[in-house]
């Protein structure tokens, strides 16, 4: 690989990295010691996320026996089905659990990568669409500071956006070309999105499922 293509492949998520920084400074100096409030008045919000992000982790070792049946709400059963899982948050970053990092940093570790993912998925749906690579790099951070995430910073369950807008750069492709990878990225996309936020993507999927129609149409 060429110097040339290897800083094409790292500028984006270096570029949107720095960009998630600078939307949510001061939260770089302080990763490990505070959580983010967005616009909530109150931190139950971001210390729920925090603890479900704990139990996704402590539930990984062991096949997720147990998964829906959370300590909470006792004693009733299957309890962790009234809130948002966030299991591939959970999941992803579950080794630094094991690793005995602070709460706080993986928190906002969380936050951190999922806007340079809401940022990368931007990238690959205005690549999809014929931008330019500038033109796709400036839609890149674009995604990454938009005042929708500054808004619900608190709530790391409505953050998430990547997974539709991949699907929806995946479903542009297929409508295109007609081949059976870009469908099954739209349907892997989807997926995680749906693993990420559930609330998202039930909000997404009726526009999605358009643009499914529209790309069969297409293809």
């Amino acid at each position: 690989m060429t110097f040339h293509r290897l800083l094409d492949r790292l500028a984006p998520p270096v570029l949107c990295l720095l960009a998630a920084i600078a939307a949510t400074w001061p939260l770089l100096p302080s990763i490990a010691s505070a959580l983010p409030l967005g616009t909530e008045h109150e931190a139950t919000v971001p210390l729920f996320n925090l603890w479900t992000l704990w139990w996704d982790a402590d539930r990984v070792p062991h096949g997720f026996s147990g998964l829906w049946n959370a300590p909470i709400f006792h004693p009733l059963e299957g309890t962790f089905t009234f809130s948002e899982p966030l299991l591939l948050q959970g999941v992803t970053l579950s080794p630094l659990w094991w690793m005995g990092a602070p709460p706080a940093a993986i928190y906002n570790l969380t936050i951190l990568c999922t806007l340079v993912c809401n940022g990368l998925a931007t990238r690959s749906l205005a690549r999809a669409l014929g931008a330019p690579r500038g033109a796709a790099l400036l839609a890149a951070l674009a995604g990454v500071t938009l005042p929708y995430a500054a808004k619900v910073l608190g709530v790391l369950p409505v953050l998430p956006l990547f997974g539709t807008i991949w699907a929806l750069a995946a479903l542009v492709r297929f409508g295109e070309e007609g081949e059976w990878r870009p469908a099954a990225l739209a349907v892997l996309s989807y997926a995680a999105q749906f693993l990420a936020g559930q609330q998202m993507a039930l909000l997404s999927f009726p526009f999605l499922l358009l643009a499914g129609l529209a790309a069969l149409s297409g293809a």
